[in-house]
């Protein structure tokens, strides 16, 4: 060490004493100790960053159950399932689909948002010997972060009979009918669009789906099966930042 290193450092040693003892290199400074820095890992990103992540969330097994609107622990039912009304309709019943064995055709929508990835479902456990299948009611629930307000955020839905969205407890808007065959029969032929952009908040939202069967005189049976009088909903929840 020449007498010019020298005479620095022990100008910083004198400056310095009382956080050090020794004379630290440009390499030296670069290290740390474990106790002298935080070590949570915070992610900081660009203001825009989220806006470009879509969300496209189908009707499927993933969405849980209840059989109340509060979303209760005693109300849940379990994981969703598919189903078929019977051939002829759906062309092609989904694999592990429940298959009422119903016979009578319908449920001719198709939702191509969400990558055509929607699927009719209902309550888990129910097959086509169950009953009462009329006017029975399920709640269709899943949640969804929303970083941003959307540019647009929508629900493409059809339903056998009736179905209503419901986003953070609010109703935003319902189709078909429980006791008009005609208003049913057309929302499991063609898929309804309901805008929920302004339901949405900042954070964490809930999204449920009420869905119903129809009553007994729709298909002139009293104490029906799903066989029946089946019943199945499909949809898309769609939102594009």
């Amino acid at each position: 060490m020449t007498e010019t290193i020298r005479s620095v450092c022990a100008v910083i040693l004198i400056g310095l004493s009382s956080l050090t003892t020794g004379c630290m290199t440009s390499q030296d400074v670069a290290v740390s100790e474990p106790n002298d820095v935080t070590t949570t890992k915070q992610e900081v990103l660009a203001p825009d960053a989220a806006k470009h992540t879509d969300i496209a969330l189908p009707s499927d097994t993933n969405w849980d159950v209840y059989s109340s609107p509060k979303l209760e622990n005693d109300a849940y039912l379990g994981r969703a399932q598919r189903v078929c009304p019977g051939a002829p309709s759906p062309a092609e019943c989904p694999t592990g689909a429940i298959d009422y064995g119903h016979g009578g055709g319908g449920w001719t929508a198709r939702i191509d948002a969400c990558a055509g990835k929607a699927r009719w479902i209902w309550a888990p456990g129910i097959t086509g010997a169950s009953a009462p299948a009329e006017l029975t009611e399920y709640y269709f629930a899943n949640r969804v972060l929303i970083p941003n307000p959307p540019a647009s955020a929508q629900v493409i839905v059809a339903v056998d009979d009736q179905a209503e969205v419901i986003v953070n407890g609010t109703a935003v808007g319902s189709i078909g009918s429980t006791t008009d065959f005609d208003a049913a029969m057309a929302k499991q032929l063609e898929p309804t669009v309901i805008n929920i952009a302004g339901a949405l908040q900042t954070g964490m939202n809930t999204i449920t789906i009420r869905a119903g069967n129809g009553s007994g005189t729709f298909a002139n049976c009293a104490n029906c099966t799903y066989q029946e009088n089946p019943a199945g909903v499909v949809f898309c929840v769609d939102v594009r930042f």
